[in-house]
């Protein structure tokens, strides 16, 4: 649970019912990408599909949450070649997508697990103070970042 109130919930709302349900990442290399997410951070494959035109997707759990997926798609995205910037803070120029987040209870302990997996880590852990709680950040091979936040 975030460190921080909600605001009262408008159940009035044609869309009170929705939910987060996942990110989808493309990428050039569908089986490459999930053998990472598998091997990194111990993901659950759910359902694997093919769609048109050759692609595969599928869906990944984290390893103790059915309620928290992502979904891959892959093999038949070129990649543009575009390299991550060196410097995180570079990365929060251009508009578009960031990056999706997971909690974890200790961070520092969950990016010496990814570091001993051969993820490196992208930005060290750092305190948001206005929020409560410490982020860090590692990224896919394919330049996905992902926030650790421990609460």
């Amino acid at each position: 649970m975030l460190p921080f109130p909600f605001p009262a919930t408008d159940t009035a709302s044609p869309f009170a019912a929705m939910r987060s349900s996942h990110p989808c990442l493309r990428v050039p290399d569908y089986q490459a990408a999930v053998d990472w997410y598998v091997a990194a951070f111990d993901f659950r494959i759910v359902k694997e599909w093919p769609g048109p035109n050759d692609i595969r997707l599928a869906y990944l759990a984290t390893p103790g949450d059915n309620g928290s997926l992502i979904e891959i798609i892959g093999d038949n995205t070129t990649d543009d070649g575009a390299k991550m910037p060196a410097d995180f803070w570079e990365t929060l120029n251009p508009t578009g997508f960031h990056h999706f987040a997971f909690s974890v209870p200790d961070i520092d302990a969950a990016l010496a697990t990814l570091n001993a997996r051969g993820v490196p880590t992208y930005q060290d852990p750092f305190e948001v103070p206005e929020l409560g709680y410490k982020v860090g950040f590692v990224a896919d091979p394919w330049g996905h970042i992902i926030e650790l936040v421990e609460l």
